[in-house]
Parts: structure tokens; C-alpha cells; sequence
């Protein structure tokens, strides 16, 4: 009865608008239009749930949660009970016009809590909200759907993905998105606290003082930082090593992450060994202790929030200035090193895979050749003595 009274709804609906092309999407009041019996054809419902229950156990907790709001798409915009059969590019365009058109916020903005995904983006047209950036259209919106319907054609649920093809274009330069530090920022933010004076325990927090001079020299992304263990830090072929790997509670952006980092010639006359065998002396699990994932399995968001604060608080001139920021610094250095685009310098970066197959830990690449590669990784005319040490003798 509720089935029924739905789709008569949207039928009503849609007279009132002059459209009178909607036909019942309900397998059932299909079926009963067409004269068919037997089983009712695969709806949405079905996919979603169907896709679900087969990728669940695969994803990481923040990959799940970033599908509820492309599920409730589907539901609110084709209808639960839509058969699959009768999804085509009409669909695939209605779902990517509708997409392109969502406010920020759509889960936070108070006007539009609890209204279905058509009308919130009615009222956020009236409202004057801005839409969401091409980025969030395309790598999560629109990547998930055709994830979601190219699993359907793999298992011969419908022989077509309808979203095929349909991007939108970024008319902003992945280099203009977020700045790099400026040699002068870089020499203002590390002779404050907690690197002048040292430091290395702020708080309670050691990621504070080693994650910013990791992620300056590694070019390492912020989780992966955070997650590391103590037993990362190994020795291989004579180098000390960084091993950045996925495993109990610990997540890799991609399959190109995983890699092995020799130890930055830097961070060494820092202190860095000596503070990890401090925390391997203390029996320490983890190499910065009290870090935690957050609810979505996310590893750094509070070191991150802590040193976008800090960086606030000296009102830099820059795009998006933050951590990964020094994700640009090292691909920066990296160009003028001549790494960048180069198979190790990918490899250092942990955006693919080069080299030949010898290499004792997949990468392709000796130990050696990796520390070579790193150790060209330098800032001209960035001051960082007063960490050494050797020098201070501490």
C-alpha cells in the first residue's frame, strides 16, 4: 500500500509540472503495466545494497561513510525502487545535473536538514548557497556512482555504465589549489614553538614536533605520518629506513603508498633516530604516542587542525596553507633535484611504481639508490641548526 501511495505521489507530482513522460518505477506496477510475471527485475535498492554487502569488508571506515550521501543520491533522485533495466543516459545525466547542483553543506546547512536531495537543491538555489567544487563533483560524487555502476555491468546487471564519460572540467590548476611554504614561512614557523626552544614532547604530543620535519623532508601525507609504529623504523642494507605500510588499524591513501623511505640525512642530525629508540627502549607500540584514528579511521586530523591553527596565528599569505603544504615543498624540491616525473622520485612519493624487480622491498630500486635520491631533497637559504644535535649537544 505505502509502495503504491508513493509512486502514485510522483506521478501527481510530475503531471503538476507538465511532465507526463514519468512512468511507475516500482518493479511491481512495472511488471503489472507490462503484463509480465515472475521475478521482479533488480532495482536500485538492490545495487545499492547488493554492492555494498560485496565491498564492506574491503573498505576502510571513512570510504563507507563517504557513500551515504551518494546512496541517499540514488534513493532521492531515481527512487529506491527504480528498475535498473530502465536506467540510461537520461538517468546518468539527471543524476550528474543534480550532482553539479548540490549546496555545500548538504548535511549540515539547518534549512535543508531532512528535505529529500531535489528539493535541498531548490532551496539552496533560494537560498543562494554555493555549490559544491569540481573536485568533491568528480572524485566523489561522480567516481562513486560509476564505481557503483560499473560493479553492475561487471555482474551483468545492466550492459551499460550511464554515467560513462560525464565530468565536469576544474578550471583550477592542481598547482593552484594550495601553496607551498615560502622559504621565509618555513624559516618563521620552525623557530617558534615547539622547535626554538626544543621541545620534542609538547603537550604530550611528540607528533607536533616530528610530523611538520617528516612531511617537510619525506613529503609524507599527514596520516600516514601519524599511523607510523615504532618497528617502521628499521634498518635495511646498512640505512636507516622508513617503511610506510598499511596493517592493523593503519590505512594507505593508494597501493602506490607503501614504500620504503631512507631516513632523510636531515632529520638524522635532528635527533630523530635517537627519539625512536627512545620510544623503542620504553616499549612503545606506536612511534608517536596517544595518536588515534579518528571515527572514520583517519589517522592526523587533530595534529593537522592543531597546525592549521598554529599557521593562523601568523597570518601567511598562501592558498589553503597547512600540512600538506609540505607535501608541495618536497615535490618542489624534488623538481629542482630532478626527481620529479622520474620513476624513484615517484616512488619517494608514493604515487607509483618504478624500476626493475630486484629490489628487496618491491620498489625496484636498491636501498642505496633510494638514499642517494633523498638526500638531494634540500631547501637553499633554510636555516634549521638549531635542531642539530650534534651541534647543540643534546
Amino acid at each position: 500500500m505505502l509502495r503504491g501511495r508513493r509512486e502514485l505521489a510522483l506521478l501527481e507530482r510530475a503531471r503538476l509540472l507538465g511532465d507526463y513522460s514519468v512512468r511507475p518505477s516500482d518493479p511491481i506496477f512495472v511488471n503489472a503495466a507490462s503484463g509480465t510475471t515472475g521475478r521482479p527485475e533488480r532495482t536500485v535498492e538492490d545495487l545499492i545494497k547488493a554492492h555494498n554487502e560485496d565491498k564492506v569488508s574491503k573498505r576502510s571506515p571513512s570510504t563507507q561513510a563517504s557513500y551515504e550521501p551518494v546512496w541517499r543520491l540514488l534513493r532521492d533522485v531515481l527512487g529506491p525502487y527504480r528498475t535498473l533495466s530502465s536506467i540510461g543516459r537520461d538517468e546518468g545525466r539527471l543524476l550528474f545535473e543534480t550532482v553539479k547542483a548540490l549546496p555545500r553543506g548538504l548535511g549540515k546547512v539547518r534549512a535543508l536538514r531532512g528535505l529529500p536531495v531535489p528539493e535541498a537543491v531548490e532551496k539552496g538555489r533560494e537560498l543562494g548557497l554555493p555549490t559544491i567544487q569540481p573536485k568533491t563533483i568528480n572524485a566523489v560524487y561522480m567516481g562513486l556512482l560509476k564505481t557503483i555502476f560499473q560493479w553492475a555491468v561487471k555482474e551483468q546487471w545492466i550492459t551499460a555504465n550511464p554515467l560513462s564519460g560525464l565530468l565536469v572540467e576544474d578550471d583550477v590548476a592542481e598547482a593552484d589549489k594550495r601553496d607551498p611554504f615560502t622559504t621565509a614561512q618555513l624559516n618563521e614557523i620552525f623557530s617558534r614553538a615547539p622547535w626554538k626552544p626544543r621541545d620534542e614532547n609538547p603537550r604530550g604530543k611528540p607528533l607536533h614536533f616530528w610530523g611538520p620535519l617528516i612531511a617537510l623532508f619525506h613529503g609524507m601525507r599527514r596520516g600516514e605520518i601519524a599511523q607510523l609504529d615504532t618497528d617502521s623504523i628499521t634498518e635495511v642494507a646498512g640505512h636507516p629506513v622508513i617503511l610506510v605500510r598499511a596493517g592493523t588499524g593503519k590505512r594507505l591513501k593508494t597501493a602506490n603508498a607503501r614504500r620504503m623511505l631512507p631516513i632523510h640525512p636531515e632529520l638524522i642530525k635532528m635527533g630523530f633516530l635517537a627519539y625512536v629508540r627512545r620510544q623503542r627502549d620504553a616499549g612503545e607500540p606506536k612511534l608517536f604516542t596517544g595518536e588515534e584514528p579518528n571515527s572514520r579511521g583517519q589517522w592526523g586530523d587533530g595534529f593537522s587542525d592543531w597546525f592549521t591553527r598554529l599557521i593562523q596565528k601568523q597570518s601567511f599569505e598562501g592558498k589553503k596553507l597547512g600540512m600538506h603544504s609540505f607535501r608541495h615543498n618536497w615535490q618542489d624540491a624534488a623538481r629542482e633535484a630532478g626527481l620529479h616525473g622520474t620513476a624513484i622520485g615517484q616512488e619517494l612519493a608514493g604515487r607509483s611504481k618504478g624500476g626493475d624487480s630486484s629490489n628487496n622491498y618491491g620498489s625496484g630500486f636498491s636501498t642505496a639508490a633510494l638514499a642517494e635520491a633523498s638526500s638531494r631533497i634540500t631547501y637553499p637559504n633554510l636555516d634549521l641548526s638549531h635542531l642539530y644535535v650534534e651541534i647543540n649537544g643534546q
